[in-house]
């Protein structure tokens, strides 16, 4: 009513700064939460810049103190994880470039040394073949065919210790057109009686070739690698079989035998390091086979022989009318 003009309220305050209590507790700890929400978040996105960098400062001293096998995961994308991948491509680059150097450096060594056992024993060889010419040219009946014998053996020595003189010479072929057969008759008719006096049978199936580039010598070394590493798993004598056919554009080299095989998958890997032949493994002469197979632009397979249920090793050999000698 027009009676009054102003309408006063009274009531008290306490519940009002109760509320105002309430609400500034509430925003403290809110702002609390928030500051400590700030923090590990901060904490959380520096330690996952800091880590990485720490575990790449790690990696690269290792690596500068020797040792690379330690690597360091790749977690995502990034700048972090370009610079980690890199990293982990680098040692194992200088992995396999140091074990590749010391490789070379062991097989140059073997190689060194072979040559000089080889020259020292090839001039005693020379004296002793001529004598034993002379001696077969004055006897006649039994006496004559024992010499015959020894002259054989003569020559295998003699070629054991050209094909030894050849591998540390620098690998050059000297290239012809070749029957791969005459080959494998010429060394297969060499190494028989040896064979034969160990236990061992060997056996020829020589296929419908056709001739091509090859070098003599370094074949019948290749060859004559495989034989001594197939007896080698022959302790107690067995059987190898060497044989010959061709396989689309490539000629096929075949050495089995009946020895235990291979204790490892045998993959290519196996030739990249030298092992005893006797405990399943692959010998030096394996490593030089490969590189001479390589030097004739072929390759060569390890697997299992079916016919005799021991190792198997094939050499292929491109059909070529031509091969760089170089």
């Amino acid at each position: 009513d027009r009676r009054y003009a102003a309408v006063a309220t009274l009531a008290p305050l306490s519940e009002v700064q109760q509320a105002a209590r309430r609400s500034g507790a509430l925003l403290g700890v809110a702002a609390l939460v928030a500051m400590a929400l700030l923090a590990w978040l901060g904490h959380r996105i520096a330690r996952s810049i800091t880590d990485p960098v720490l575990q790449l400062a790690g990696l690269a001293a290792a690596i500068a103190g020797g040792d690379r096998k330690t690597r360091v995961a790749e977690t995502g994308s990034g700048e972090i994880d370009t610079l980690t991948k890199a990293l982990n491509d680098m040692a194992d680059s200088l992995q396999s470039s140091e074990r590749e150097l010391a490789r070379n450096n062991r097989l140059a060594a073997l190689g060194e040394m072979a040559a000089r056992i080889a020259h020292e024993v090839r001039n005693p060889l020379t004296a002793i073949k001529l004598q034993l010419q002379l001696l077969q040219e004055r006897v006649h009946g039994d006496n004559a065919g024992r010499i015959g014998g020894l002259l054989e053996e003569m020559r295998r020595l003699e070629l054991i210790v050209d094909t030894t003189l050849e591998s540390s010479r620098p690998a050059k072929l000297e290239a012809s057109r070749t029957n791969l057969n005459r080959i494998v008759e010429d060394v297969t008719a060499l190494m028989a009686p040896s064979f034969r006096h160990k236990g061992i049978r060997l056996d020829a199936e020589l296929g419908s070739i056709e001739d091509t580039m090859l070098d003599p010598n370094r074949v019948k070394q290749l060859l004559l690698n495989l034989l001594t590493n197939a007896a080698d798993a022959l302790p107690k004598g067995g059987d190898i079989l060497v044989s010959t056919h061709a396989h689309n554009e490539e000629i096929c080299l075949v050495v089995e035998d009946s020895g235990a095989g291979f204790s490892t998958p045998p993959e290519l890997e196996l030739f990249s390091e030298p092992v005893d032949s006797s405990s399943g493994g692959l010998g030096v002469g394996l490593l030089l086979t490969r590189e001479l197979a390589e030097l004739h632009g072929g390759r060569i397979e390890a697997g299992t022989s079916k016919k005799l249920g021991g190792a198997r090793l094939t050499v292929y050999f491109p059909i070529a009318r031509c091969i760089d000698s170089g």
